[in-house]
């Protein structure tokens, strides 16, 4: 009898998680409070993604591979928050389907997530070689231009924070992964010795940071030195897994590929590449004041009072009359905003214009996804806010801002293209 196809496992230990938990839900072996907690689980480690490769990616300069590649990695992000808002709207009616619809498109999201992120590591591979390991490369090309005195070490500590991070979520799903086909018997075979290394590995990045205790250089070399024993014997097993997959799965139409396929068969779309490539120097990227600046969501005038206000309802400090009244202002003032666009003409000379008519129609829609997006995530949060369901506050006010990041991107597009004129 075949599986269940809901209940597949996938390369993603993260999302595996929450798959079992799935099962033990419909098999009434957890409570609604614990399936509620691993779908909080899921978002959070989410969240925790997205700021590490913003972090990452802010030392390699933004070629058009890159830049494509980020802006896709911000949208399958977004289809795993959507995604788990489905799942979690299933405690508003009891309809299953919220959560198989949910779960179907985000595995589908951590696939696309999976490849995007392959591409970013190769265009970071491509720098001064101090490792195969394309994340480990660039940490140590930081630590050792940081200890030059070419980077500052604010650069190099928020590099590293991001790198540990990432590995204890990596070690602690660990146990959650479980490969298919010719995969799983090397896997299990090597299961133990690799979470180990995975465990060395944040051992060393630990003793890189005791640098910032006494600033004595020599914690950072022997940090990234036994780092790069660990990233490397990580690598060697990763790509023993890969050259262990009979196929390749085309992440665009689903066909399935030869292992050494560069283009899907079906639908000519690129495939991950299994071996290394080598390609130009890329350097990293600070500011002129040798520094970068660790900023998350966007913060205006608008966005700080929903959160503020978002605050003080939690911590009693304004009741929930004060508080929706707030919000339901904020609400219907975006409302009107974005019915006020969608009445707007657009020129026609734009239209005419083959250069400038694309991206104006980009900018619309992107402007008109975030209004849609802010005004839905606050309405959703009046409604979280009225059961007092913290969770579905955080789900609401995560959309919310992520409609107001897509309104600030609006507003950096258009400075660009008047800077370029």
């Amino acid at each position: 009898m075949n599986q269940d196809p809901l209940f597949e496992l996938t390369r993603s230990p993260q999302l595996n998680a929450l798959i079992n938990r799935t099962k033990d839900f419909y098999s009434g072996e957890i409570t609604d409070a614990e399936y509620k907690e691993s779908i909080k689980a899921l978002y959070s480690f989410r969240k925790e993604l997205r700021e590490v490769l913003r972090e990452q990616i802010k030392f390699t300069p933004m070629t058009p591979s890159l830049r494509r590649q980020t802006d896709s990695i911000e949208i399958y992000l977004e289809d795993i928050r959507k995604s788990l808002e489905e799942i979690y709207s299933y405690f508003n009616d009891r309809n299953r389907d919220h959560i198989e619809s949910g779960l179907f498109k985000c595995r589908a999201s951590f696939d696309k997530l999976a490849l995007a992120i392959d591409e970013i590591q190769k265009e970071e591979a491509s720098g001064k070689e101090y490792s195969k390991a394309p994340l480990q490369n660039e940490l140590m090309r930081i630590g050792y231009a940081m200890l030059e005195g070419s980077v500052s070490r604010d650069a190099f500590k928020i590099k590293l924070d991001s790198m540990k991070n990432s590995l204890r979520m990596y070690y602690g799903y660990f146990g959650n992964i479980v490969p298919s086909g010719g995969e799983r018997e090397y896997f299990e075979e090597h299961r133990e010795e690799m979470r180990l290394t995975v465990r060395e590995y944040i051992k060393a990045l630990e003793e890189a940071s005791l640098y910032y205790r006494d600033f004595n250089p020599e914690h950072v070399k022997s940090g990234l030195s036994r780092s790069h024993d660990a990233a490397e014997k990580l690598l060697e097993f990763q790509q023993k897994l890969l050259e262990l997959k009979s196929v390749k799965r085309c992440f665009k139409c689903g066909a399935e590929n030869e292992a050494s396929s560069r283009y899907c068969i079906s639908c000519s779309a690129a495939l991950p590449v299994i071996a290394d490539e080598s390609g130009e120097t890329i350097d990293f990227k600070v500011d002129e004041n040798n520094s970068i600046n660790n900023t998350g969501h966007v913060q205006t005038e608008l966005t700080k009072k929903v959160t503020d206000t978002v605050d003080a309802f939690k911590s009693g400090a304004m009741t929930l009359y004060d508080a929706s009244a707030v919000i339901s202002s904020i609400t219907d003032s975006i409302a009107q905003t974005r019915k006020e666009k969608e009445s707007l003409q657009i020129p026609q000379e734009i239209q005419q214009d083959s250069e400038y008519a694309p991206m104006f129609n980009e900018v619309e829609e992107l402007m008109t996804a975030g209004l849609i997006d802010m005004e839905e995530g606050l309405r959703s949060l009046l409604y979280s806010m009225e059961g007092n369901d913290e969770s579905g506050m955080i789900f609401a006010i995560e959309r919310f801002l992520g409609g107001a990041d897509s309104l600030s991107k609006v507003v950096m597009m258009s400075q660009q293209a008047q800077s370029e004129q």
